[in-house]
């Protein structure tokens, strides 16, 4: 499939099959090739970069930490609320858009968190010594990667 997909007129990227393959597809080529097409189209967009490799940070950083559970009671920050606000409100278009096959739209839903994420990382300390406040903060992040996990790519 990927060797097909790459060598068509559609111009696809071996990256761009394979992370639309691994994010899952509906076993038919045209979901695929949707889904491809979304991620092409988005891959150069300032905000898409940059959530993707913010996500990536968070990733490597806090490894092995899989909650998603934010107790809103342990926001502190503004930023941090914003967060967790965005995340709650865009995993629900990201889902809804994927029922859909809104792939486009549903990758700018992703892209358009870069800000609050970019802004939570300026204001916010997340390994901090209080040990709930820095779990509850980490789960805000895995909350935010779970979004990401949900889009088309």
């Amino acid at each position: 499939m990927k060797t097909i997909l790459e060598t068509s007129a559609y111009g696809f990227a071996y990256d761009e099959i394979a992370a639309a393959m691994e994010a899952g597809w509906a076993g038919s080529l045209t979901d695929l090739v949707d889904r491809i097409t979304a991620l092409k189209r988005m891959r150069d967009e300032a905000n898409f970069l940059s959530i993707l490799d913010s996500g990536e940070a968070h990733r490597q950083h806090h490894r092995g930490h899989d909650s998603s559970a934010v107790n809103p009671s342990k926001l502190e920050h503004d930023a941090e609320k914003r967060l967790n606000e965005l995340a709650t409100v865009v995993s629900a278009q990201i889902d809804d858009m994927i029922a859909e096959r809104d792939y486009n739209n549903a990758l700018q839903s992703f892209a358009a968190m870069a800000g609050e994420l970019e802004t939570f990382f300026e204001e916010v300390m997340v390994m901090v010594e209080d040990e709930s406040v820095r779990t509850n903060r980490m789960s805000l992040l895995r909350k935010v990667a779970n979004a990401v996990a949900a889009s088309p790519m």
